[in-house]
């Protein structure tokens, strides 16, 4: 068995719509050929095997394909051959054909010569374009990372490498590189060897990176036509400028500005710098400068990549925000707004700070050049001055609370002060414990005698307005006095009938305290028994033997050290209230 001929035709389909893009086309080609067996065409079923080779003559094998049996009728066959994209990397490949009957245990029989696998015309066109099994294109290399990679490769004889261009077409908007999928991988551009060397990029250096900009003076140049232009651009979680280990995501030097976007339209956006500067300027350049209103959307961080809050400055330095203002009033201002009421703070020409309400209108508080502070006071005299404050009561008020209104706490108004527990009265301590409080003129308003706190023997018993005297018994505690001109006489039990003491005083951790306040002086209501004679104002008390009362003074001789005071209301007959100043004697 002999080849007279064999037809070799590489088929290639061009797939226009986007339905086909769904399905691969594959990587086998369409081979068609003629046999002929002595002379004649052959017929029948025959096994065949196709292998693919470097040369026209060595042996090297680059792969082999089994098609199993072919169906050869009037001497013709056609067979689908694979032996995958990786192997046809632009080189010159020939084909070598094994025959033999459909059963048959001799080898094949291998049809010479050798067909070398041509391309078709346009195919011409294709060369340096490698597709790997993955369907990963490369151009400049057969190692293809991703869907496209280009590799510009290694200039000649130690020329400057050549440039990689992407252009639109004329009059066309621009080109788009883009990535649809969820978890999409990166766009580098990678500059060629050789152009670490230069310290700034000059035209037709090899390591410049121009977009829209045919002629790149640096590592990267943006060129455009007006300020619409946005020259770098960072959006959602991609930054338009990253500088990672010892790089600078963009660098200013000399008389250039690192980042410089004049007017709000020109916009410059995304710079994040990691473990280094996003954005760095050397010498008297800026690391970014902006003429006009800046615009920035989400949060903002300065000295953190973590920002919490729409700004969140973080830093090892003790200033942190520097306002500065050129304007001819000397006014530097931060405003902020809820949208129902707006604030702001700083400094004006003749105010050094202020914080003021713009819904409202006036100054709410002020420091002075002396550092004198002022609330509602236009004019501070002091460290702290208040003023716009309401009476203060149990219940509100005031112009300074310490304290929780709902616990305890102390309120002061414009001549008051007033110790509050939630709404109630409280107990105002002036140094409690220590010191001495010294005051002009003391005026008491809610009490009208001067009380002691005892200890007071049977004190289960002990009523406001009884008379007690001192207990033998017990140091420093007193009893209820039980008995007529009782010469350890010692006050009486004060609150009786509305009448509380004025002032109050104890030693705490001491005999000279107690539960039951009794007053030494002052006017008091006090219990008394009126069978020893009607009381009239002015008469003077002692005490009697109904336990706790007094009575009137009738017998002198037996008064004296005796004397509680002088009545100053009438007891008619039997028991009573008898009002009296206690002026013990």
């Amino acid at each position: 068995m002999k080849a007279k001929s064999i037809l070799l035709t590489i088929v290639a389909f061009v797939c226009l719509t986007q339905a086909c893009l769904a399905v691969p086309m594959g990587t086998a080609f369409t081979y068609q050929g003629r046999l002929t067996d002595t002379g004649s065409p052959a017929e029948g079923i025959y096994e065949m095997e196709f292998t693919l080779h470097d040369s026209a003559a060595d042996p090297n094998e680059l792969g082999t394909f089994s098609p199993g049996i072919v169906d050869v009728a009037g001497g013709y066959f056609t067979v689908a051959v694979d032996f995958g994209s990786s192997v046809f990397n632009g080189d010159a490949r020939w084909l070598e054909i094994g025959v033999r009957p459909q059963g048959s245990a001799d080898p094949f029989t291998v049809l010479a010569p050798r067909q070398e696998v041509t391309p078709t015309p346009y195919a011409l066109q294709t060369r340096g374009i490698f597709v790997n099994n993955l369907l990963n294109v490369g151009i400049g290399t057969l190692s293809p990372a991703g869907k496209l990679h280009v590799d510009g490769g290694e200039a000649m004889d130690g020329t400057p490498g050549g440039g990689l261009f992407f252009k639109a077409q004329d009059g066309g908007d621009g080109w788009v590189m883009q990535n649809d999928g969820a978890d999409g991988g990166d766009i580098l551009l990678l500059p060629g060897e050789g152009g670490e060397e230069f310290d700034r990029g000059i035209p037709g250096a090899d390591g410049n990176v121009g977009i829209r900009t045919m002629d790149p003076l640096s590592k990267l140049s943006v060129g455009g036509d007006g300020l619409i232009n946005t020259g770098i651009y960072g959006n959602g979680i991609n930054q338009g400028v990253y500088g990672d280990g010892s790089a600078y995501g963009v660098f200013g030097s000399g008389s250039y500005s690192g980042v410089h976007g004049e007017d709000k339209e020109s916009g410059s956006f995304g710079r994040l710098g990691h473990d280094t500067c996003g954005v760095y300027a050397s010498g008297t350049v800026y690391g970014g400068y902006f003429l006009g209103d800046g615009y920035f959307s989400g949060d903002v961080g300065i000295g953190t990549m973590s920002p919490d809050a729409q700004l969140h400055i973080s830093g090892a330095s003790s200033q942190r925000i520097h306002l500065e203002s050129t304007f001819a009033a000397g006014t530097a201002f931060i405003k902020t707004s809820n949208g129902d009421r707006t604030w702001q703070f700083g400094t004006a020409s003749s105010e050094p700070f202020i914080i003021q309400d713009l819904t409202a209108g006036p100054i709410r508080m002020k420091i002075d050049t002396t550092g004198n502070v002022g609330i509602g006071a236009g004019s501070p005299v002091t460290k702290l001055h208040i003023e716009g404050g309401t009476d203060a009561s149990l219940t509100g008020g005031g112009f300074l609370v310490t304290g929780s209104v709902g616990s305890i706490n102390v309120v002061i108004d414009n001549n008051e002060i007033m110790a509050r527990n939630n709404g109630a009265a409280a107990p105002l301590y002036l140094n409690k414990g220590s010191g001495n409080v010294i005051v002009g003129v003391l005026e008491i308003t809610g009490g009208s005698d001067l009380a002691e706190p005892f200890k007071v023997t049977g004190e289960e018993s002990i009523e406001p307005g009884m008379v007690v005297a001192i207990d033998p018994e017990h140091t420093g505690q007193l009893r209820i006095a039980d008995r007529a001109y009782d010469r350890t006489v010692a006050g009486i039990v004060s609150g009786a009938n509305g009448i509380n003491p004025g002032m109050t005083m104890r030693q705490e951790d001491t005999l000279a305290n107690g539960s039951i306040l009794v007053a030494l002086t002052g006017r008091v209501y006090v219990w008394a028994d009126a069978s020893n004679g009607l009381i009239e104002p002015g008469d003077l008390l002692t005490t009697s033997k109904t336990p706790g009362h007094a009575m009137k003074v009738t017998d002198y001789s037996k008064a004296h050290g005796a004397i509680l005071g002088k009545a100053m209301s009438s007891l008619q007959q039997g028991k009573g209230l008898v009002l009296v100043l206690v002026t013990l004697q």
